[in-house]
């Protein structure tokens, strides 16, 4: 089968004059830009048409349904979020309730407030040096009981890479007719290798969204969406993700996930693959070797070994700036009690070397040092359940008031406040700021956590409700 990465290289060097979008004609050379500049085009013949497939678009999306055993896989060029957004817009109704994990990416509360939904918050537990943990099957039973909701998105992996327990959450979710949404971002590399978890589709749930640049080799902001069942309206589906994509998708994207998903099922990608879990594997025995730094290696929740989730009380900062600084070594991210690595078959063998061997000097010094565990306050990083008074787009429709930090209290959010890492919100669009809450968000402040969400930009004051 002819891919759409192939037949994008080969009418690059077939001579057409491009009087046609996009404006810099694949004149990489005038330009002074990449050869990816001759390969980039627009909805011209012969190359199909990603909102109206019916070519060869149409073909390789079939092919990627087939690979991962779904009903249906659709291409994604404006990332996970455009997938979530279509998601939820096609499965819940307007003005109903979606029952959706606090832990959720931004893009799922984005949908909650375009479509007018009321939401009912699902909450990890929050483990040790302030991880968040998977979500409960038994925390979905409640919620679908006491709402009587028949869309639940759950988000595994997380960004740390701690999986829920799929399977049992779906068959929960279809014993009381609700469909099960999985925002499986961070786990596209599940699928092809069993030394990963399960990944969503294998687990039953009706709709999956994978970001494929995040842990597989694609270009930035490719992702797709899987439909894994006849519970979901195909057409809805379509429409939405219409409707949330670029009317000028990126045919480099597409050719991109045509060639990702190829390569991952080819000879030379499975030989790759294992490769880099060999090493994978070697590496993360190495770090359980540090003394001062410690491995996330779950004994009570299932995880994905590609996250390389390294804790130190309080000294999370220093361990990131220390790697860049002293041995250019670029993480992902840092928080105040830990770093996070991630690694995919993009690897080099000898980074993981680079890497451990700078980590093996940093906890000699953290020795000389002792770690600074004073700072560490499990309560700190509990979620405090929201207060909810109106439903996030009530709130944004109402008319707001900026109000003095000291004086919020009992008043209802228009702005959204969270501490980043890891991103939860602390108060949400029409979620009211108790004593408790202030309390807390005051608390992190102190203790130097980064409180973003401020519309005056300095946190003395806080948009809220009239």
């Amino acid at each position: 089968m002819e891919t759409l990465y192939d037949k994008l290289k080969q009418y690059a060097g077939d001579g057409y004059i491009p009087f046609h979008m996009p404006g810099h004609k694949r004149n990489a050379k005038k330009f002074g830009m990449g050869d990816e500049l001759s390969r980039d085009i627009t909805e011209i013949d012969g190359f199909d048409d990603l909102h109206y497939p019916q070519g060869i678009i149409r073909e390789i999306e079939e092919k990627a349904a087939k690979i991962y055993g779904t009903r249906s896989s659709f291409y994604l060029v404006n990332g996970s979020s455009s997938g979530i957004l279509a998601a939820v817009s096609a499965t819940v109704q307007a003005d109903k309730a979606i029952v959706a994990a606090r832990n959720s990416h931004k893009s799922v509360y984005n949908g909650i407030t375009v479509n007018h939904l009321t939401p009912y918050y699902l909450y990890p537990e929050v483990l040790e040096f302030g991880i968040m943990g998977e979500i409960k099957a038994k925390q979905v039973e409640q919620a679908l009981l006491e709402t009587g909701s028949r869309v639940v998105l759950i988000t595994s992996p997380t960004y740390e890479g701690i999986v829920s327990d799929v399977e049992t959450i779906a068959e929960i979710c279809h014993k009381n007719r609700a469909v099960l949404i999985v925002d499986e971002a961070h786990g596209a590399h599940f699928a092809f290798h069993c030394e990963f978890p399960k990944n969503a589709v294998q687990c039953g749930a009706d709709i999956v969204i994978e970001s494929l640049h995040k842990t597989l080799p694609c270009y930035t902001q490719t992702a797709i969406l899987h439909v894994n069942s006849e519970r979901v309206d195909l057409e809805k589906i379509k429409r939405f993700c219409s409707i949330y994509q670029t009317s000028s998708p990126s045919y480099l994207f597409m050719g991109g996930i045509n060639q990702c998903i190829d390569y991952m099922i080819s000879d030379e990608g499975k030989k790759e693959n294992q490769i880099y879990l060999q090493e994978l594997n070697k590496f993360r025995k190495n770090l359980k070797k540090l003394k001062n730094i410690k491995l996330m290696d779950g004994k009570s929740f299932d995880y994905d070994i590609s996250k390389i989730v390294l804790c130190c009380k309080g000294r999370g900062t220093f361990l990131y700036k220390e790697l860049l600084e002293e041995y250019q070594v670029q993480l992902e991210m840092a928080a105040d009690d830990y770093v996070i690595a991630m690694t995919s078959i993009g690897d080099q063998p000898e980074w993981y070397e680079i890497l451990y061997n700078a980590l093996t000097k940093i906890d000699v010094e953290l020795e000389s040092q002792g770690c600074i565990t004073n700072i560490y306050n499990q309560e700190r990083y509990d979620i405090i359940k929201a207060e909810i008074d109106m439903k996030p787009s009530e709130a944004l429709e109402s008319d707001g008031e900026l109000v003095d930090w000291s004086t919020c209290v009992g008043r209802t959010a228009q702005e959204i406040i969270y501490a980043y890492p890891p991103g939860v919100p602390l108060v949400y669009p029409g979620e009211r700021f108790t004593e408790e809450l202030v309390t807390r968000i005051g608390e992190n402040r102190q203790a130097g956590i980064t409180i973003k969400g401020f519309t005056d930009g300095t946190g003395e004051k806080v948009l809220c409700i009239k």
